[in-house]
């Protein structure tokens, strides 16, 4: 069976683990208004971790799948790993992978 991701989401959302600039830590607002935080708000106290952090490997594999973060060939392009062909490409301004295994 084949699979498509469409939009491969590289952002992950960190800000349940934080509290806010605020410092409210109230878990029945946090969870209700959680949304993404941004590294800037880790960053207000874990600063050697955010310095580390910064720049990373990491860092770039949580950046949304936008062309300056995208650092693949999805000019449909394949490739063939023990015996399974993944196709990478790009359709109407997305990111795609296209593979074999369960939906």
């Amino acid at each position: 069976m084949r699979i498509r991701m469409k939009n491969i989401v590289l952002a992950a959302a960190v800000s349940a683990g934080c509290s806010g600039p605020s410092g409210d830590s109230n878990q029945t607002t946090a969870t209700r208004d959680a949304s993404f935080a941004g590294s800037a708000v880790c960053a207000d106290c874990h600063q050697t971790e955010y310095q580390a952090w910064a720049g990373s490997h990491h860092d770039w594999a949580m950046k949304p799948a936008e062309p300056t973060a995208v650092l693949g060939d999805f000019n449909n392009t394949s490739f063939t790993h023990f015996g399974v062909t993944t196709r990478f490409f790009k359709k109407d301004g997305h990111f795609f992978v296209n593979t074999e295994g369960p939906d």
